[in-house]
């Protein structure tokens, strides 16, 4: 259902059902984190970091995550907590060559 949404590219949609799984699951991490990537290709970077932030806050060795809030936190000028959330990842996935 949602994935498809966003195949085809009808972001809005799939926002809106990643956004309904949350209010039947909230305490879902991949819920936040799928939410997290479909905002980020929005541009919408606030409402992703939030979604990441609350994705970690749940399930702290979500290492994709904290990478993926690193990132976010660079692009946006918040250089200390990106470079923490970074070496969270990297401790979390020292293998991940995306950490």
């Amino acid at each position: 259902m949602c994935s498809s949404d966003l195949q085809i590219g009808e972001t809005e949609a799939g926002i809106s059902h990643l956004r309904t799984a949350l209010s039947l699951s909230p305490q879902q991490p991949h819920f936040l984190y799928n939410l997290a990537k479909v905002l980020q290709e929005s541009g919408l970077l606030k409402e992703a970091i939030g979604c990441y932030r609350e994705a970690v806050a749940i399930r702290s060795d979500y290492a994709e995550a904290w990478n993926n809030l690193a990132g976010l936190l660079n692009q946006e000028g918040n250089y200390q907590e990106a470079h923490d959330s970074a070496v969270k990842a990297v401790h979390l996935a020292p293998s991940n060559t995306c950490a």
